[in-house]
């Protein structure tokens, strides 16, 4: 029986699957790549995976959860010349959004998110290249996982003349 009780809203999706559980490597081709989606239930939430192959989904009791750890490292970017992304930053647009308008050449790196699960024994690893961190923080916020959820996490550093490796404050 599926439960219809959304308590998270919609969901958390697009997390890529990268290791972490048996029976998904046992499903994995090497090129694979298996995509992740969470959704809140009652008294668990549902890690649903699929690629173009298969369907598959791990229902994990709150109570079963160890932690939670969210990681990301700055994207470095460089504010040169008249931009969109350097008129937004400005403003005082939030980072997230900026950056969908910064240029190749303004953007110098950007840096993976990882997203870390003890559930029992096992640890189950996800990365997104995304980089919006907010939302999957703001997930896993959520009043259930008090206490199991951790994050370390830096939005960006700005290289310019005279401002060169100095970080700026989290988003």
């Amino acid at each position: 029986m599926l439960e219809r009780l959304q308590i998270g809203g919609v969901g958390l999706g697009g997390l890529r699957y990268m290791e972490g559980l048996p029976e998904m490597e046992k499903l994995r081709n090497v090129q694979d790549t298996i995509v992740a989606n969470f959704e809140m239930m009652r008294e668990a939430f549902v890690i649903r995976f699929r690629n173009v192959e298969f369907h598959s989904m791990v229902l994990c009791r709150f109570s079963e959860i160890k932690s939670v750890h969210l990681y990301k490292e700055a994207d470095v970017l460089r504010m040169q010349g008249r931009s969109l992304f350097k008129t937004l930053m400005n403003k005082g647009v939030a980072y997230e959004t900026a950056r969908m308008f910064a240029t190749p050449r303004q953007l110098i790196h950007l840096s993976k998110i990882r997203l870390t699960i003890v559930i029992g024994e096992e640890t189950i690893i996800f990365e997104n290249l995304e980089g919006f961190t907010s939302k999957i923080s703001k997930y896993f916020q959520h009043p259930v996982f008090k206490g199991k959820y951790t994050e370390d996490v830096t939005a960006y550093e700005i290289l310019d003349e005279g401002d060169v490796g100095k970080p700026l404050d989290k988003f």
